[in-house]
């Protein structure tokens, strides 16, 4: 029987760090895939014609645990993938807290490095970790040590590199000295001068409000 995945996501930056993984599933079709996005994260997928439900497919008003709820039970998933958010918008954390209790794996992308407890804690005493999923994938060995310092379990921290630059392995792949030549051909530039690409982030688009 066929799996189920269901992807959560808010933020621009989280949705950037889910697109790689996410296609990745589409195309093994090992698994079905259902993502459900709010906010910036719409336009990450939308861009790439992923198909997704936003809130209002589930007549989510408030977002509340009530609502994150209602998604798990109507999805019926096997597997929740999320990203992280911040406040005031919790319905991650929501999923993430849901999914221990009706004994789901859950797994996290934390694409940058964080104030990692302030995403897994609750607000009040004893709430430490509450919203911690069975594992979070991180940057590099550095954010893992540094959220281990901070009181993360070792087991549950997966390096697995910054998913943004998948993209960059297949261009490179596909690139050639010769097209470096027709690019610099077309730019006016000296066949023998290098070559230098500076990208910077969507800054416009991580400024945006609604």
């Amino acid at each position: 029987m066929t799996k189920k995945i269901l992807v959560m996501c808010n933020e621009f930056g989280s949705a950037g760090a889910l697109l790689s993984p996410v296609q990745k599933f589409i195309e093994d079709k090992k698994a079905d895939i259902s993502v459900v996005c709010h906010g910036p994260a719409i336009d990450v997928f939308k861009s790439k014609n992923i198909k997704y439900n936003d809130l209002e497919h589930y007549g989510v008003k408030e977002a509340n645990i009530d609502d994150a709820n209602n998604i798990i039970k109507r999805e019926e998933p096997d597997l929740v993938f999320t990203g992280f958010s911040q406040p005031p918008f919790f319905l991650e954390k929501y999923i993430i807290y849901l999914s221990k209790l009706n004994n789901l794996k859950s797994v996290s992308i934390l694409p940058g490095y964080s104030n990692s407890r302030k995403l897994v804690d609750g607000n009040n005493a004893g709430e430490e970790f509450m919203f911690m999923p069975n594992y979070i994938l991180v940057l590099d060995e550095n954010a893992k040590n540094e959220m281990i310092e901070n009181g993360f379990g070792k087991d549950a921290l997966i390096v697995t590199g910054q998913p943004y630059f998948d993209d960059l392995g297949r261009l490179r792949a596909g690139h050639s000295l010769e097209k470096t030549m027709e690019i610099k051909r077309e730019e006016g530039i000296d066949l023998d001068r290098y070559l230098i690409l500076f990208a910077s982030q969507y800054l416009e688009d991580l400024a945006r409000t609604d």
